[in-house]
């Protein structure tokens, strides 16, 4: 049985998605240098960048259902019963996100990214 969290079901639009995109991507780039920083400066580091962004999305996501962007723009991320989605749908999402298609996906007409669909997760406005 399926109990579903308290959420608004309106469509996301892409400009909330993009705010959550540079908000979550400013903050995964601050992470990377702080990390790099203490790794002795390489900043060059194309695999460490990929890794702290997939952690961050895994943890926040799995934990919070949402990450900073997320909280900035009031929204949530769902499974399709409008539940939270378990840790490897979100496990899942992360792992997709670094698929190149990914980023390009919303411009073909779609509210939805790549990481959704292939996650069956979706984003909603959140009512708490």
């Amino acid at each position: 049985m399926h109990t579903p969290l308290n959420v608004q079901v309106k469509k996301v639009d892409k400009g909330i998605r993009l705010t959550n995109y540079l908000v979550d991507q400013v903050v995964i780039i601050l992470l990377w240098l702080l990390v790099s920083f203490f790794q002795g400066g390489t900043y060059y580091s194309t695999e460490s960048f990929y890794i702290i962004m997939f952690l961050y999305y895994l943890i926040l996501e799995a934990i919070f259902q949402k990450t900073l962007g997320k909280v900035v723009t009031k929204t949530v991320i769902m499974d399709k019963y409008g539940t939270k989605p378990g840790f490897l749908k979100v496990l899942i999402r992360s792992f997709l996100r670094l698929v190149p298609i990914d980023g390009i996906s919303y411009l073909f007409g779609t509210e939805m990214g790549f990481h959704d669909v292939g996650s069956s997760t979706r984003l909603f406005r959140d009512a708490t």
